[in-house]
């Protein structure tokens, strides 16, 4: 009779709070909000998956609202190191995930942290297929609510007819669920065709479902009515899904291709209301040594911190567990941990904030076993972004965490990035005098500076155009045409030469005998070896650039500011950018496409951009070794 009155009591308690749950939820429909949640409920919140089960130590929840911009860094906590249902510091508590592998997509694809969304608004960075689905918010956060209708929303993404997800992609929310079940279809349910057969995946409050697996929480756990989070991982055929840090499904051979990405809350009411919030499709990479020999160091999305602050989240130890497989099998390697932030916030606030979280990790990896010694931690807060800060999926990618290769002693240093070969005199065309050297990067061996000449390969002159009208009349007629910057020779010994894509693309043979004009496989080559972030940096020259923008001389490249002649005849960006052709077309099955694809520096910046240039533009040339 005893367990039957506690049992009772616990059923009301547990009603009671599914109600206030739903009471937290501002929306237009609800004028009256509950704006303070009572503790008590909270606690029992986290609980609710292990009311019977014996011996249970008590677990606290999290009730604290966490901050927009870059610390609500995506996808937020949902297991604290005692494994609750939140991201709250836990004293004295040592985070124990050795056996979670999940290993997040370092290329976002697609990414949704509901920033900036207006409150009972469609989400903006979705499209619907069925049902209501609105923003709302919930505990200080802004989510995204299934409301009824049997709701089913698609990421709103271009060309989202075809296949988008990649063979290697993975799949992040944080999902609150009043119980039955929520699905992810793996495919986009309004504008692909649907496979045939079971090809979703179940997530309810106790279990994993996707056909032919299933699996179900440990001790009788459960995620209802509390925050859980939901990753998803395919790695070409095969499946993991996880519910938190416990894996529940692991499918080596899928029976489907998976295309693309649609949510769905079958059992979704105004009174039985389903919300996400942090949202993330990612494509995944290679594996961390070989990317860290190849690059030089391993860039990482998937190392995750509780809001404004530098404490760890669950999700980040299986990253942390293979950079920790890596360090132990590798003990020569050394490296610098260097955290990153997006620019939302105060600029003092997040280098503050990069440096703690890069400490942080340097802990975590030295309590694991690495040798403090092989370690060394740094912060760039918002001054290295590695995309744009004008999309949630460029942001994504700045909130980062890098593992540099170092000599142990500092994270300046690279050793063994690059090497410079000793300059090798080389012979040039007939009627030119120049020679130039030649440095190895990578695999690639380059010119040390931008080409000059005056003849084709066979000896045939090029045209030198000074005037505006000669050379806009070169690009309407097609002519191969050079000139200097502003038609000034006395630039020429350093910047070299400027020609139009008619005289790059001659099938007599611009570049000397023995080098080529560069592909865009080429420079795609380049830049990968010295890394997306800063290879820039890495080729440009040690002086020059405006405000003192120059680059660290470290490859030989000795990439100058030489600016470019416009199709129009101007000249402009000489000091600021330097401007050097592709051979590839933009459009490879039209000739006569006025564009061409043309590789850019800047002294705003460390990358190595792409571009799309007039072919009638004046551009410099670097050559590469056939």
């Amino acid at each position: 009779m005893k367990h039957l009155i506690v049992f009772l009591m616990m059923t009301g308690l547990i009603f009671t709070q599914v109600d206030n749950v739903s009471a937290q939820i501002k929306n237009p429909l609800k004028k009256r909000v509950e704006k303070n949640v009572d503790k008590g409920l909270d606690k029992l919140e986290d609980g609710i998956g292990n009311l019977f089960k014996k011996d249970k130590e008590e677990e606290d929840e999290n009730s604290d609202a966490e901050p927009q911009g870059e610390a609500a860094q995506a996808p937020a906590a949902t297991q604290t190191a005692a494994g609750t249902a939140s991201g709250k510091e836990t004293a004295g508590v040592e985070l124990k995930w050795s056996k979670y592998d999940f290993v997040p997509g370092d290329k976002i694809i697609f990414e949704d942290n509901q920033i900036g969304e207006e409150n009972g608004e469609f989400p903006s960075r979705w499209d619907l297929v069925a049902g209501t689905v609105e923003n709302a918010q919930y505990g200080g956060d802004n989510v995204i609510m299934f409301r009824g209708g049997s709701p089913t929303i698609i990421p709103y993404l271009k060309n989202s007819d075809i296949d988008y997800l990649p063979d290697v992609f993975t799949v992040e929310f944080d999902l609150l669920m009043p119980g039955e079940s929520f699905t992810v279809f793996f495919s986009d349910r309004k504008n692909q065709r649907t496979p045939s057969g079971s090809n979703y995946l179940s997530i309810w409050s106790y279990k994993m479902d996707l056909s032919p697996a299933s699996s179900t929480l440990p001790d009788k756990g459960s995620i209802a009515n509390r925050w859980a989070h939901i990753a998803i991982a395919y790695t070409e055929g095969k499946m993991k899904a996880y519910i938190d840090e416990t894996r529940l499904i692991n499918i080596p051979h899928l029976s489907f291709d998976p295309t693309g990405i649609s949510l769905h809350a079958y059992h979704a009411s105004d009174t039985r209301r389903f919300l996400i919030k942090n949202f993330r499709i990612a494509e995944g990479g290679v594996k961390y040594y070989d990317r860290f020999l190849q690059d030089g160091k391993i860039v990482s999305n998937g190392i995750r911190f509780a809001s404004g602050k530098s404490t760890l989240l669950p999700e980040s130890m299986g990253v942390l567990n293979e950079i920790y497989k890596m360090l132990d099998e590798h003990p020569d390697v050394n490296v610098s941990i260097e955290g990153h932030t997006d620019n939302v916030g105060d600029n003092d606030m997040n280098q503050k904030l990069s440096e703690e979280r890069a400490e942080t990790v340097r802990k975590q990896l030295i309590s694991m076993g690495i040798k403090e010694a092989r370690l060394t931690s740094k912060g760039y807060g918002e001054s290295k972004p590695v995309n744009t800060n004008d999309t949630p999926e460029g942001r994504a990618e700045n909130r980062r965490v890098e593992f540099v290769k170092s000599d142990g002693t500092t994270s300046e240093k690279n050793p063994g990035d690059v090497q410079i070969d000793q300059v090798t005199p080389v012979s040039q065309n007939t009627g030119n005098i120049k020679t130039y050297g030649s440095v190895s990067i990578g695999s690639q061996e380059w010119m040390d500076g931008n080409l000059s000449v005056t003849t084709f390969r066979n000896g045939d002159i090029i045209a030198e155009v000074k005037t505006t009208e000669e050379w806009e009349e070169a690009k309407w007629e097609k002519k191969p045409a050079w000139c200097y910057y502003n038609s000034d020779a006395s630039g020429e010994k350093k910047n070299g030469r400027l020609y139009n894509w008619y005289a790059v693309n001659d099938p007599r043979g611009l570049a000397p005998e023995g080098w080529k004009i560069p592909a865009d496989e080429d420079w795609d080559r380049l830049r990968t070896y010295l890394g997306i972030s800063n290879a820039g940096e890495k080729i440009k020259s040690t002086g020059g650039w405006k405000n003192n923008g120059n680059g660290s001389g470290e490859t030989g490249f000795n990439g100058l500011p030489a600016g470019f002649r416009d199709y129009d005849g101007s000249f402009i960006m000489e000091g600021s950018e330097g401007y050097w052709w592709s051979s590839t077309n933009t459009d490879p099955s039209d000739d006569d496409s006025p564009w061409a694809s043309c590789r850019y520096l800047s002294y705003e910046d460390s990358y190595l951009h792409k571009h799309n240039m007039s072919k009638g533009a004046g551009l410099s040339v670097r050559c590469i070794k056939e």
